[in-house]
């Protein structure tokens, strides 16, 4: 009897995080040796230089680690292996890139770039082993979740559940319950499960639900209200001989308003005078294309709901609205050539920032929606008006974690998180995080309207 009971103590399970730590150390660790290898063999004379050796390899180790752990790198198994890999290749493509050039302010020289082409191309590979092996390694330590889903069947949730179901080597959901099941029921399936995702349920029935959960130790995932979010970024207060949760429902101070608005400024100023020649030929070959106007203009929200002409370059037919506001899907033929290739490379958003100069809008921000998409938004959830307790944004958190198809019920979530969580890091992060989004298609596609949105499917 003892002896099974250590054999069950010490099983690889019980170490997963530290193997896959060690895993993630090891990525690291490659990287950092094939940059000192690769300035060792092709300029010694550096590497003789202690200080400047010391301080070249610690500016390129805290430019990868900043990248590495922006991008999401260390997230094996929660993220699919395939934007893995493309966020560990973006993140040595910028280090490689920035190794080069301090080179070249180190040598007051213009350097050979094979080394650096042929030190990308080891790491590249090396990366992808060693990331193929860590997802295995995390899959093989880290059972399926066995999950019961209990919802207030909303077109919503229903599109959660889905979502969870995407990814079927962590989660699967075995049993959907309603609120037209009974409490007992719902109890039964909870225990005959390792993991619950609890819905948009009555209060008190969640908070029931909640409780035996917690009682009986079982795995909860909530998909949460936007008063959960607004409570998960309240900070506990003591007061007098009790602890109560304080909501500033304050996005921002003063000092904080003042260096947003500062960043906003530089930033888009900036990258306009770097991008004016790009965005000067696509407007001329926007109006070569059919001689209609190269600047997109509509009516847009912003901070309190307050209306502002937002510019875009123009990626669709003339009169693409002359109907009314439609939304985007994917192979939207009113899309032109011209405008496919812009809207791919996000050219089609830099006149965007000239609103930003403008004070309209800020470069990070919920996304300047269409006035009629949020007074319908509205309509349906009006909870989405508290997004524009900020100015609009360029980018922000909902457009870099979510897909150009993303519910506008998740947007909300999102925004709504991003404004009661804000820091200027967050801006930070979201702004290196967007260089990898213009990367990825699919977030750049339209609202996909096939898609079937039926929480009673068929298990497979």
């Amino acid at each position: 009897m003892n002896a099974s009971k250590k054999i069950k103590i010490f099983t690889p399970q019980k170490f997963r995080k530290g193997i896959l730590l060690l895993e993630k150390i090891l990525i690291v660790l490659m990287v950092l040796a094939s940059f000192v290898g690769t300035i060792w063999i092709t300029h010694p004379e550096v590497c003789k230089d202690i200080l400047y050796m010391s301080v070249y390899t610690l500016l390129y180790f805290a430019i990868f680690l900043v990248l590495f752990n922006a991008y999401g790198c260390p997230k094996i198994g929660s993220v699919r292996l395939k934007e893995l890999l493309f966020s560990f290749g973006l993140t040595l493509l910028i280090a490689d890139v920035f190794a080069y050039f301090v080179l070249v302010l180190l040598k007051h020289d213009l350097q050979r770039v094979l080394p650096f082409l042929i030190m990308l191309g080891i790491q590249m590979v090396l990366g992808i082993v060693l990331y193929i092996v860590a997802n295995a390694t995390y899959f093989s330590l880290n059972p399926v979740f066995d999950m019961v889903a209990i919802c207030a069947d909303s077109e919503w949730e229903r599109n959660s559940i889905r979502k969870f179901r995407a990814i079927p080597q962590r989660y699967q959901i075995t049993q959907i319950l309603s609120e037209q099941n009974t409490e007992q029921e719902m109890l039964d399936a909870i225990d005959h499960h390792d993991s619950v995702i609890l819905g948009a349920l009555e209060g008190k029935l969640r908070t029931q639900l909640m409780d035996y959960c917690f009682a009986h130790n079982k795995r909860v995932y909530v998909l949460p209200h936007v008063q959960d979010i607004v409570i998960n970024a309240a900070q506990p207060t003591q007061i007098g001989d009790m602890v109560v949760m304080l909501c500033k429902n304050r996005p921002m101070t003063v000092e904080q308003m003042f260096i947003k608005r500062l960043m906003d400024i530089v930033i888009s100023a900036v990258i306009l005078l770097v991008t004016a020649p790009f965005v000067g030929i696509a407007a001329l070959c926007i109006k070569l294309y059919d001689g209609g106007p190269v600047i997109f203009r509509q009516k847009r929200y912003t901070r309190n709901q307050e209306v502002f002409t937002m510019y875009k370059l123009r990626s669709m037919i003339v009169d693409a609205e002359k109907d009314g506001e439609q939304r985007t899907t994917v192979g939207d033929k009113r899309i032109t050539p011209i405008g496919k290739f812009i809207r791919a490379t996000r050219l089609d958003e830099i006149p965007q920032l000239v609103n930003v100069l403008k004070g309209d809008m800020a470069i990070v921000g919920p996304r300047a929606e269409s006035i009629g998409l949020v007074d319908a938004y509205i309509e349906k959830m009006p909870a989405f008006r508290y997004r524009t307790k900020v100015k609009a944004g360029l980018t922000g958190y909902a457009q870099v974690y979510g897909k150009a198809n993303t519910s506008h019920e998740d947007k909300a979530r999102m925004d709504i998180y991003y404004i009661e969580n804000y820091s200027l890091l967050t801006d930070i992060k979201l702004l290196l995080y967007t260089v990898k989004v213009i990367f990825m298609k699919e977030s750049t596609e339209g609202f996909d309207e096939s898609k079937p949105d039926n929480m009673q499917e068929q298990e497979k």
